[in-house]
């Protein structure tokens, strides 16, 4: 295999790699419109990405480099397969940290859905408290003009028989 070969070779491993790396982007940047906190975690996994992909441009100028010096590139062709492994490993862990952050999401949705549920039946509550609170005034208001108007009639018919003195 000539080193051209294996250049494209690894260049063709890479591909995925990137493609999946792109999409997981995607998907964090649609976690972190739901979610303040995994706002922050989502940022240091974009600057890690970043870094991933600022090493592997380092390392194919590395290769480019290096084309004349077989031995040497047998060795930067196993640390690039390393690390091809860990960065598998490390888009595996943040597969599996979003679907967390998937479902956190979900729970906290459920969850503050039941809060607007106890809300809007809050509401209701003290709209009927207020409606109650609003006739019981009205009544209460009747009642006194009531007494009042029976207390003058009183005083008038008490007055009319003498009993009571006129001011």
């Amino acid at each position: 295999m000539t080193d051209r070969e294996m250049l494209d070779a690894m260049k063709e491993m890479l591909v995925p790699v990137h493609m999946k790396l792109e999409g997981m982007a995607k998907e964090i940047a649609g976690v972190k419109l739901e979610v303040a906190d995994v706002k922050l975690e989502m940022a240091d996994v974009k600057l890690e990405v970043a870094d991933i992909k600022h090493e592997m441009a380092g390392m194919k100028d590395e290769i480019a480099g290096m084309k004349h010096e077989m031995v040497d590139m047998k060795d930067e062709i196993a640390n690039m397969k390393d690390e091809i492994a860990d960065m598998k490993d490390e888009i595996a862990d943040i597969k599996h940290e979003m679907a967390e952050m998937k479902h956190e999401t979900f729970d906290m949705k459920h969850e503050m859905a039941g809060m607007k549920h106890e809300i809007a039946g809050m509401k209701h509550g003290m709209v009927s408290m207020d409606n109650r609170m609003t006739n019981m005034e009205y009544e209460m208001r009747r009642g006194f003009r009531r007494n009042n108007e029976e207390i003058e009639t009183l005083v008038a018919v008490l007055q009319a028989k003498g009993l009571l003195p006129v001011i």
